[in-house]
């Protein structure tokens, strides 16, 4: 994991509170370098004041130390700062203590502009800030020397109290072309007439009245979105040609039930929808989605799944990183959460993203629905809609796919090259070979001449359907044997008579080797080679998956396979299991191509652990894409009816909608008052599952999407497209609209379109 560790800043120089203009009160050191410091005329140090730094005046040179001890009000040992010796010893009445102590306060806000590192608002000095040297962001000194000279150049530190008729604590600030000022009285702009701030060319204007929480803002292009001081208000700090000024409209006028509670914390996700996630001080999402240069401004609430002390769960912080190649999510932004629940009665913290929404395909990119609808059911098993889930999944690389041959017969060697045809291992034996005439069994023989040693070949064969008068064909003319398991099935035993072992053995995959026994070394072996050869299907499809760790009996699931793609998204029981191999059970895959490429298998199973974090809670689950009944983690595990290969498991949570009030429908004028009553509804759906609608919530009916092409033993593919939905609505006059669900699946609905029937008269 990733460590890290606070650090404390050593500031250069700096940054000083305001120079003394008392010239009665002095501080004189006892030494250019370390002593002591003494004031006279007042007392000016207090115990706290540890670690504050002082500067001094002598001449030209301007000398800073550290305090390391307080010897009394008066009295204060120092040690000098690097290349900052004090310039004399004798008293000085020009001098600076560090703005910032243990006494003065620290600053509270902070933030980078044009290459300088600002701070803002200590206890004591609430409506200042200080910047860095351009460049040298941990450099605070205020002035240069130049030839002997002290001068103020562009690029030293600077500070800046706000003038104004009442205390502008600074609560934010937020650098753009301008950097903006968010103080408890109002808005504040830091601009300069050149083209970058420097210390003698600094404006501060204020834009606007409002006065602001203190909540960090969230920039948007050129726009800041603030938290106004009551926290119950969103408001959009923008640029306005028309008065050539800035405005602050109010964003959450549209719903201002939203923030209800007030507003704690905002965080902007730009990715992949735009949205400004605020949370509220009862832990509630408010989320608005924000696109200004569309007029799109559009709130919701987000009720995590789970409760905390019978109320719902509770989030207590919340901030958005950019995604990254490594973790998956380069596309979009990741938005985290601290939510509190109550879980197995005891309150439980969890560090929990937002996952990525549904990236369904693309209709119009498939020739016909079937290929589309597979292309649904492989992405929806991803479909990521609970809270506070895990996903199982593991994949096992594919590398290769054999289809053995279904046999009942022998086929000769063919004609062409000297060598054993494909598949066929040869061992010993040497020069070329020749095709003889036919020898009444076969339509020739295969001669192979050899010196020094005796000749095997040998290929591997499914024998379970072959039977004793093929074998006797096969030996026939010829010195062979047969091995199964290292045993002596058949064998020759001279060339006038041979045995036949017991041929219902012969089952699974088994070695024949043809072996030279009757030829002494030297000379020319010629016998009727002839190998077994396929019907048209396949007795054996073996599955290379290097160390997959399955075992006989397990079930698995294919998908992603090139050459083979029938294969995808079945479920097969595995049997002859090896390390890297095992084969599919009752696979028939007649007409089948050739394995190409690519592949993954997955096992399947009844039970999933690792739910720990959810213990004694009732979750929610999505099954190879399919909604599977809830249950209830037990033991960190939940049991399932029925084995799945890929799952989301987590927390559910409902989506509501509720439509206004509705408006048309009526032959003169709007339909607002008068008596109404809905009897149906088309909606377009993107992507979506699990529907129940009605006219309020708690009278709502399913809607089924399964259709008639949809197979019954998988999932239901999401539905994209128009439905028509009859609706049980009454007469009313507020007739509404209501779609809810709480299925761990995607549901976007693009439009709504009611069929109203209204009563002219109110």
């Amino acid at each position: 994991g990733t460590t890290w560790s606070l650090i404390e800043v050593a500031f250069q120089d700096g940054p000083f509170g305001l120079e003394n203009t008392d010239a009665q009160k002095t501080l004189q050191p006892s030494s250019v370098n370390n002593g002591t410091i003494t004031a006279a005329g007042h007392a000016p140090f207090k115990e706290s004041d540890v670690g504050r730094l002082v500067r001094i005046k002598h001449g030209s040179t301007w000398g800073v130390a550290q305090i390391t001890d307080v010897v009394s009000p008066e009295s204060v040992t120092v040690s000098q700062l690097p290349n900052r010796n004090f310039g004399g010893t004798s008293a000085s009445s020009e001098w600076r203590l560090g703005a910032w102590s243990a006494e003065q306060g620290y600053p509270s806000a902070v933030t980078f502009f044009e290459q300088r590192l600002v701070w803002a608002n200590t206890r004591t000095q609430p409506q200042t800030f200080w910047m860095s040297q351009s460049g040298d962001l941990e450099n605070m000194q205020p002035d240069s020397e130049e030839g002997g000279a002290i001068e103020v150049q562009d690029d030293d530190a600077l500070d800046f109290t706000i003038a104004a008729d009442q205390v502008n604590a600074i609560r934010w600030m937020s650098p753009g072309r301008q950097l903006i000022l968010g103080t408890s009285g109002g808005e504040w702009s830091v601009t300069s007439d050149g083209p970058v701030l420097t210390p003698l060319d600094l404006t501060v204007r204020r834009e606007s009245t409002n006065g602001s929480a203190n909540t960090l803002p969230v920039r948007i292009s050129s726009i800041v979105l603030f938290v106004q001081r009551a926290k119950r208000k969103l408001r959009e700090f923008v640029f306005s040609f028309e008065t050539d000024g800035f405005r602050t409209p109010d964003l959450t006028i549209l719903a201002d039930h939203v923030s209800e509670s007030g507003i704690r914390e905002v965080t902007y996700q730009q990715e992949p929808d735009s949205q400004v996630h605020c949370l509220r001080e009862d832990g509630v999402l408010a989320t608005l989605t924000y696109r200004r240069e569309q007029d799109v401004v559009g709130w919701s609430r987000h009720i995590l799944g789970g409760a905390f002390q019978g109320g719902g769960a509770v989030v207590e912080s919340i901030t958005t990183i950019p995604g990254s190649q490594a973790a998956g999510s380069e596309n979009r932004d990741e938005t985290w959460v601290s939510v509190k629940r109550t879980i197995n009665s005891s309150t439980r913290r969890s560090i929990e993203v937002f996952e990525g929404p549904f990236e369904g395909p693309n209709p119009e990119q498939f020739d016909d629905d079937s290929a589309f609808d597979k292309a649904v059911l492989a992405a929806q098993k991803y479909a990521f809609y609970v809270d506070s889930g895990l996903v199982l999944d593991n994949p096992i690389k594919v590398t290769n796919i054999e289809l053995v041959a279904e046999v009942d017969s022998f086929e000769s060697w063919p004609n062409g090259p000297a060598n054993p045809p494909e598949g066929w291992s040869q061992t010993g034996g040497a020069g070329a070979a020749s095709r003889e005439p036919s020898n009444g069994i076969t339509d020739g023989i295969y001669s192979i001449a050899f010196a020094g040693s005796g000749v095997t070949l040998s290929k591997s064969f499914d024998l379970t359907n072959i039977d004793a008068l093929s074998i006797d064909l096969l030996i026939s003319n010829g010195s062979f044997t047969v091995r199964v398991g290292g045993n002596h099935i058949i064998n020759e035993t001279s060339p006038e008579g041979r045995f036949v072992g017991d041929v219902s053995s012969l089952t699974g995959v088994q070695t024949v080797e043809l072996i030279q026994t009757t030829i002494a070394a030297g000379g020319k072996y010629a016998d009727n080679l002839r190998f077994l050869g396929a019907s048209g299907g396949t007795s054996a499809v073996i599955v290379t998956a290097p160390g997959h760790g399955f075992s006989n009996g397990d079930s698995i699931d294919l998908l992603g396979i090139v050459g083979l793609e029938d294969l995808n998204g079945r479920r097969f029981t595995i049997t002859n299991v090896t390390t890297d191999t095992f084969e599919l059970a009752g696979a028939d895959t007649t007409g089948f191509g050739a394995y190409a490429s690519g592949g993954e298998v997955r096992k399947a199973v009844n039970t999933i652990a690792g739910l720990d974090h959810l213990e004694g809670q009732t979750v929610k689950i999505l099954g190879d894409g399919a909604i599977l009944p809830d249950a209830i983690v037990s033991s960190g595990q939940i049991t399932l009816d029925s084995a799945v290969s890929q799952a989301v498991v987590g927390l559910g949570y409902r989506h509501v909608f509720r439509s206004l009030k509705l408006a048309f429908g009526a032959a003169a004028g709007t339909a607002v008052g008068k008596v109404k009553r809905v009897h149906g509804i088309v909606l377009v759906l993107l992507h979506s599952l699990g529907i129940r609608i009605g006219p309020s919530i708690d009278r709502l009916e399913a809607i089924p999407l399964r259709e008639v092409k949809d197979a019954m033993d998988t999932a239901v593919p999401l539905f994209t497209g128009e439905r028509h939905v009859s609706f049980e609505g009454d007469f009313e006059r507020d007739a509404r609209i209501v779609i809810s669900d709480d299925a761990p699946l995607p549901f976007t609905l693009l439009a709504a379109a009611p069929e109203l029937k209204t009563n002219e008269q109110l």
